[in-house]
């Protein structure tokens, strides 16, 4: 290869590089003109399918908590509704098979410590011979077995 051979090739690399260096930034011009002109509805269609996913959900917390399987299972309906991403049908069901709290407001600590004395004793539990500790160590069985 003769010396103008090479300069010849040489000139056409480097013309090619600038045509490609301004084919690069026409490119990324032109992508950033689109992206401008498009970005109004890009933002709309997020916002309108942000708003569609929130009153979505909305409306399943409030199937979920307003059903009729929700009464007397209002903490197992929050915890649903709130918690989870499983859909009201869904949730409902799981109501359906929740027993119901109990109506008498007593939880198993008030019903296990009904008939216990709570007059103070001279014994403070800090000795020996019973105490509080026995007296907590019977409570917690009255509480187990209640169950």
């Amino acid at each position: 290869m003769d010396r103008n051979t090479i300069r010849d090739a040489a000139t056409d690399v480097a013309n090619a590089n600038q045509l490609s260096a301004e084919h690069r930034s026409t490119f990324h011009r032109l992508t950033a003109e689109v992206f401008q002109k498009l970005q109004p509805a890009i933002s709309a269609d997020v916002d309108e399918r942000v708003a569609a996913g929130l009153e979505t959900e909305r409306t399943r917390i409030t199937a979920i908590l307003d059903s009729p399987e929700a009464k007397g299972r209002e903490e197992t309906a929050r915890s649903l509704a709130f918690r989870s991403d499983i859909t009201a049908e869904k949730a409902i069901e799981i109501l359906k098979t929740t027993p119901q709290a109990k109506a008498s407001g007593r939880t198993p600590l008030s019903l296990s410590t009904a008939n216990v004395d709570n007059a103070v004793r001279d014994d403070d539990g800090m000795g020996c011979g019973g105490g509080a500790d026995a007296e907590a160590d019977e409570l917690a069985s009255r509480i187990l077995n209640s169950e």
